[in-house]
């Protein structure tokens, strides 16, 4: 009997040691498990168009980048709705982004990721910018078939219950109301203790994209390379700053942007082949040992640059040339050693 009590009692105590240590490891969320310690349930909604038309040029790289994104989403855990080319039409994406946020609850995350064509309006009146996604059946000039970022984010605030959003928009625009004040550091239940809606862009107005670069360097940087501090996970905070990074330092034309668009904390991402219920604890050695795969955005981004001084060397070129000739027919008007039947025939 003295015996049976005593392993009752270290039954007890080693249950209570194991809850008290995945209660420190775990943050602040409640129902953690082991699969997901974090967020309780993870969504996401993927967008891709390569076939524009009505004046929108044809893309190579919007269908295959956000099917590669859907797939590592989806070896992340998350429920993944997707939409491509002709079935990417306006209406339906803010169907779609509806649906796929009403799913959502207080603990959980979601992603919302395209790629595709932008457009930024500046206002006449307070020259303020708005952002916005081109859906497939978009008209060049025409506004009224574009889906605004202000848009977006009102139907994630009015429908999507989740602790973290995460915007990814593989296009260039601007006016996407992004911030960088409230992006803090600390330590993971700091980022998962506060809402909020994220936002990483691929580049600024006006600024030529390499297709397929920014997806890629994302995906890079989600596989480990992006953590910078190699405690095990990937806040947004890093993701943003690993893609200004190498994004630009493959195409110096293009400058990705990261901010926050409503409320606080980061969005997180665990590392693969690490339990998040052990990322931030120190337990074991998280040095990344990934090494991005070799690529040939280096030599696409010096060959578009190559071009890029061509063209304004033979601008220059040709101005050159007119400039020349006009001084020169000016010096023969105003000479006085030719006649006016010389300089007509001159001219």
């Amino acid at each position: 009997m003295k015996k049976a009590h005593i392993i009752f009692i270290a039954i007890f105590f080693i249950a209570a040691v194991s809850v008290a240590v995945a209660q420190n490891k775990g943050g602040s969320f409640s129902s953690v498990n082991m699969q997901s310690a974090w967020y309780q349930n993870s969504f996401a909604l993927v967008v891709g168009i390569n076939s524009y038309s009505n004046g929108w040029g044809r893309l190579s790289a919007g269908v295959s980048d956000a099917k590669k994104m859907a797939k590592v989403l989806r070896e992340r855990g998350f429920t993944v709705y997707e939409l491509y080319n002709e079935k990417a039409k306006g209406a339906e994406i803010i169907k779609q982004l509806r649906k796929a946020a009403r799913r959502t609850g207080h603990n959980d995350r979601f992603v919302f990721y395209y790629s595709g064509h932008g457009y930024t309006e500046t206002s006449a009146w307070e020259n303020s910018q708005t952002g916005y996604i081109v859906p497939v059946e978009g008209r060049s000039g025409d506004l009224t078939g574009y889906i605004s970022m202000n848009q977006v984010r009102d139907e994630i605030i009015s429908h999507c219950k989740a602790r973290h959003v995460l915007l990814i928009m593989d296009s260039c625009f601007s006016g996407t109301l992004l911030t960088r004040a409230s992006i803090n550091d600390g330590e993971v239940s700091d980022f998962l203790s506060k809402r909020g809606i994220y936002g990483i862009t691929a580049g600024m107005q006006d600024q030529p994209a390499l297709d397929g670069l920014f997806t890629n360097v994302l995906l890079d940087g989600l596989e480990g390379n992006a953590d910078f501090d190699n405690n095990g996970y990937v806040t947004f905070k890093e993701l943003g700053l690993y893609a200004e990074q190498n994004v630009k330092t493959r195409n110096h034309s293009q400058t990705p942007d990261y901010g926050v668009m409503y409320g606080a904390g980061q969005f997180v991402f665990a590392r693969p082949g690490i339990n998040p219920l052990y990322a931030a604890s120190g337990d074991f050695p998280v040095e990344s040992t990934y090494t991005p795969p070799e690529t040939d955005y280096d030599a696409i981004a010096l060959a578009e640059e190559r071009r890029a001084n061509e063209k304004r060397a033979n601008r220059q070129a040709r101005q050159k040339t007119i400039t020349d000739c006009f001084a020169k027919v000016k010096g023969y008007k105003q000479s006085l050693e030719y006649s006016k039947s010389a300089k007509q025939e001159v001219y």
